[in-house]
Parts: C-alpha cells; sequence; structure tokens
C-alpha cells in the first residue's frame, strides 16, 4: 500500500509516518504541510499544500491520512477526490457546511472520518 500523509510535520503525522515506514507493505509516498522547512519526516518528502493536486496525480497514493485542521482537511479531500485517491480523515471539529462538504465528497471517493 501506498499513502500519502497530510499534516506530515505534526505529532500524529509523524506517528502516521513512522508507523508506516515500520511495515514492509506500507510506502509513504510523500507528506504534506504548510511547515516544510524540515523538507522531510523520517526520509519522507514533504511538500507545501499548494503542490498537493499536482503531487496527488503524480504519486497515485492508494490513500490519504489527513491530520491537519479542518479546513485544510477539506482541501485535501477535494484534492484527493479529484484524484480518485480515498481518504483516512482524523481531524475533528468540522461545522456543518464542511460536514456536508465532506459527505458530498464521500459520495465520490471513500472517506472514513
Amino acid at each position: 500500500m501506498n499513502i500519502a500523509v497530510t499534516g506530515a510535520t505534526g505529532r500524529m503525522g509523524r506517528t502516521v509516518i513512522k508507523a508506516a515506514t515500520d511495515h514492509d507493505d506500507v510506502t509513504v509516498a510523500f507528506g504534506v504541510d504548510p511547515d516544510v522547512e524540515s523538507g522531510e519526516v523520517a526520509g519522507v518528502r514533504v511538500y507545501h499544500p499548494d503542490e498537493l493536486e499536482s503531487i496527488l496525480d503524480e504519486a497515485r497514493p492508494n490513500a490519504v491520512i489527513d491530520f491537519t485542521v479542518p479546513e485544510a482537511a477539506v482541501a485535501t479531500a477535494e484534492a484527493a477526490a479529484d484524484a480518485a485517491a480515498p481518504m483516512v480523515i482524523g481531524t475533528t471539529g468540522f461545522d456543518d457546511d464542511q460536514e456536508a462538504l465532506l459527505s458530498e465528497l464521500a459520495e465520490r471517493v471513500p472517506i472514513l472520518k
């Protein structure tokens, strides 16, 4: 399985990347985070969110794992739906409009929240 991790430099993002790299059958294609100063997390290249759409098209991950904030998670879900990439969202605190949009996107691509 090949995954992408958004919120890659945060506590949960780093944890997901570390857990994934501990398994031979999982690879982390890339990470995404607005704090890209480190350039990588545990050997995984981290990109700015502005690059998400092009990186999704190029890497074609089997799933996107999101631990960000509601606004970023919704933007990621839109990009993932356009790229036909299923999502796992660990972010909380969505308002009603964001929940409705995620429900609409879940009709196009699997989303586990």
